[in-house]
């Protein structure tokens, strides 16, 4: 082979190799700009996907945290409700007790009265009668004062205006809220054969549907029986029959 042919021979094969060069070059900076691109791309992903997840999750808390509130609520309106039940009862249970032994107070000394009454006409000193008798008045007056007291400060109702109405509505009659109003004979009058009381708790913050109030109806045969009837029910204030909730 001549000089030219081998000169034009490696002529040739360095062009070759140049563009393949060229060609692998280029290749080169194609797939870095596309590793680039796709870097890029999947970064844009990976934060559209944390927003994603952040929105999710602020969602989630949101409703756990409306989920909790709404417990923590009506949790503290049925522990309102109980404590609203839990206190008529007691002051119900407490007034009907301490007026069963008012009343049963008021009639021994009613039945001791008439009987020293009826000693004047059996030769007793009238004196000694009229000193007894005055003796065991000032006594049935303080008992009378003492239920007064009992019914109106007492710890079983926390609000004044549960008592009112058995404060309102005395078993004797009175000539002032202090003073009883007593027959010749010096016994008290008892008021009527049979009434009723009420207690109604006022209170805004439980629901209506649960709010009730109670009532108490006292029988008694006359002034001098001892046996005292007592029923006792309760009234819920929504309905019709809530009427009896106020006039009793």
């Amino acid at each position: 082979m001549s000089l030219l042919s081998q000169i034009i021979a490696l002529s040739l094969f360095i062009t070759s190799v140049i563009k393949v060069a060229g060609v692998f070059i280029e290749l080169d900076k194609n797939l870095v700009k596309r590793s680039d691109s796709f870097k890029s791309q999947t970064h844009k992903i990976l934060q559209n996907e944390k927003g994603h997840f952040t929105f999710v999750t602020v969602v989630f808390l949101v409703i756990l945290s409306g989920l909790l509130n709404f417990y923590v609520v009506k949790n503290n309106l049925m522990v309102k409700e109980a404590r609203f039940r839990k206190d008529s009862y007691l002051c119900m249970k407490f007034l009907n007790t301490e007026t069963s032994k008012y009343i049963d107070e008021m009639n021994k000394f009613n039945h001791l009265l008439k009987a020293l009454f009826l000693s004047y006409s059996t030769g007793v000193s009238a004196a000694k009668v009229k000193l007894v008798i005055e003796v065991t008045k000032k006594l049935r007056d303080l008992s009378h004062l003492n239920y007064l007291k009992k019914i109106s400060f007492n710890s079983y109702c926390p609000e004044k205006t549960m008592a009112s109405h058995y404060l309102k509505n005395l078993p004797y009659e009175t000539l002032s809220p202090i003073k009883l109003k007593t027959q010749f004979d010096e016994t008290a009058t008892l008021r009527k054969t049979q009434w009723s009381n009420v207690i109604f708790k006022r209170n805004s913050t439980i629901r209506l549907k649960k709010a009730f109030c109670l009532k108490t109806t006292f029988q008694l045969q006359n002034s001098l029986n001892t046996s005292l009837r007592m029923t006792e029910e309760e009234i819920p204030l929504m309905g019709l029959a809530s009427w009896k909730c106020s006039f009793g």
